[in-house]
């Protein structure tokens, strides 16, 4: 059983359709109105299907992977008529038995490769490449180490310490519907390290503000509201990537 199965039936709830998780999703899915329509796309880390089927109907084919069964379920439930085909997949085992450059784009959106330590990330990423085509795009949304609005809270807080854990290889523990889940926080640069081969072509923050802020959007709305425009302003710009609640960076096979 996954750490995520659990989560399943309450993440949309909890996630996808807060003011916060729609805020971040909206800006994934305004670069990816970027890239060219009809590409072949592995999906990694689908959870309940939500960006599979705004992929699907932009005209992707999309195969869209999850390790939690239970994920899988709300996302069949939820795409029911979409050009998708979804399957179960352990990032830290082989990836998928298809023929070598089957996808023009992987994509994994809001943090599901932090789940992977950094040797685990870097085989992951290497074992995608084999099933990318010549060119092939990786397009990944990474939670980084230096979160600015993370480093102010744990330390109002008094828990500095479970910030500076976000450096350590060991990882920190995060509680996900009241569960243990290791989780390991990268830069920009040390994801570009993993797939030396691999060029980007594109990195920028798409939010600042970590979900636990939302409950408290009600009782300051205006105040979050000016935060969203200027989030709006600064996550043009690459150097606040690493500084972000996640960062989103588009690699190109060389």
């Amino acid at each position: 059983m996954s750490h995520f199965d659990h989560a399943a039936a309450s993440y949309d709830m909890e996630f996808t359709h807060t003011r916060i998780g729609r805020h971040q999703r909206n800006r994934v899915w305004d670069y990816l109105d970027t890239i060219p329509k009809g590409l072949r796309i592995l999906e990694i880390n689908c959870g309940t299907g939500e960006d599979a089927g705004y992929l699907a109907t932009k005209g992707h084919t999309v195969l869209a992977t999850d390790v939690s069964e239970s994920m899988l379920t709300q996302a069949k439930a939820k795409n029911k008529n979409a050009n998708i085909t979804f399957q179960k997949l352990d990032l830290r085992g082989p990836i998928l038995d298809v023929p070598k450059t089957s996808f023009d784009l992987v994509f994994s959106n809001f943090g599901g490769l932090n789940c992977l330590s950094a040797k685990e990330l870097q085989n992951c990423l290497q074992s995608l490449d084999r099933v990318l085509a010549p060119g092939g795009q990786m397009i990944l949304v990474i939670m980084p180490k230096a979160s600015l609005v993370e480093k102010g809270y744990r330390k109002w807080k008094g828990q500095s310490k479970h910030y500076t854990q976000r450096f350590m290889k060991e990882g920190l523990s995060v509680q996900v519907n009241g569960k243990p889940v290791q989780t390991y926080f990268y830069s920009p640069e040390e994801i570009q390290e993993a797939v030396p081969n691999y060029a980007v072509k594109s990195c920028i923050p798409t939010g600042f503000l970590p979900s636990y802020f939302e409950q408290s959007i009600d009782k300051h709305a205006w105040l979050f509201s000016v935060v969203f425009k200027i989030e709006g302003v600064i996550s043009r710009s690459r150097l606040f990537s690493r500084f972000a609640d996640h960062f989103l960076i588009h690699l190109q096979k060389t």
